[in-house]
């Protein structure tokens, strides 16, 4: 300490903040799941850039296969219907874990927010409240409506998509009570692959993305087309990040900004035995 205190206050002060920011960086970093063929996943942290800092592997466990991750927390689920729900730090270190189930009939579809969104093979949706430990809290069950499949919860909202491809975004209170609702489409040829942070991520059949801007209602407020890019497919949306994969292995994460637009992107890989699952 005292070799430390020779050196100018100002220089001292430019080190504690580098280190700061260093520390907030990695603390509030975002993930991307990765599955490998034999069901060994690996928890990639990336920086504000969508760099790669670290990864942290874990598996195979027999019969488990992940979900996804978000906010913390990595959703597995067994071939016998039982969920695990994992409590990762900062560093995607495994901390805890919760099971729950099995439960007849019943398949986890995603976690986030401290919530999770199970649908039934009738077509109904149970949706958990669990507290920061993964502990169950209450629920609510709402359905089976003929054609219609949920997608994923996000940020207090419901994706669901219809067999005849006109999508619904319902807005739920914070005990996970139906507020409202807005249908978009059908658009021929589109199909809904996630719902977070106030964007709806379209895929096109021939391989076109369109990022929608919704606002909290639920209500289309604009869009930006991206591609088609052979050989790509997008994966997931969050957090102003767009996922891709190549049939290859290659991942692109793309920066995008508040409406949209293409910002910039990093890739990583390929990496032939692995999946990208999503990013969060």
């Amino acid at each position: 300490m005292k070799r430390f205190t020779k050196y100018p206050a100002i220089i001292r002060a430019l080190f504690f903040i580098l280190l700061l920011n260093l520390t907030i960086s990695v603390a509030f970093a975002d993930k991307v799941l990765w599955q490998g063929t034999s069901t060994n996943i690996s928890l990639w942290t990336m920086n504000t850039n969508g760099d790669y800092l670290f990864h942290r592997e874990y598996g195979p466990y027999a019969g488990w296969k992940a979900i996804n991750y978000a906010d913390g927390k990595i959703l597995w689920q067994h071939s016998g219907g039982q969920v695990s729900l994992w409590t990762v730090n900062s560093n995607g270190d495994y901390v805890t874990h919760r099971l729950h189930g099995p439960y007849a009939g019943w398949t986890a579809k995603s976690y986030a927010t401290n919530r999770i969104l199970w649908q039934h093979t009738d077509g109904s949706i149970s949706l958990w409240v669990v507290n920061n430990n993964g502990e169950y809290v209450s629920n609510k069950i709402y359905g089976p409506y003929p054609g219609w499949t949920a997608i994923n919860y996000a940020n207090g909202k419901i994706l669901w998509q219809a067999t005849t491809g006109e999508i619904s975004i319902w807005t739920m209170n914070a005990a996970g009570d139906y507020i409202t609702h807005r249908i978009h489409g059908p658009f021929d040829g589109w199909k809904a692959i996630n719902y977070a942070n106030g964007k709806v991520l379209w895929q096109h059949t021939d391989g076109q993305v369109s990022l929608w801007t919704v606002n909290n209602a639920g209500e289309y407020v604009t869009h930006r087309l991206h591609g088609p890019y052979a050989g790509w497919i997008a994966k997931s949306y969050a957090n102003g990040r767009l996922l891709w994969q190549a049939t290859w292995g290659d991942i692109s994460l793309w920066t995008v900004n508040a409406t949209g637009d293409y910002v910039t992107t990093r890739i990583h890989g390929g990496f032939s035995d692995w999946t990208a699952l999503d990013y969060n």
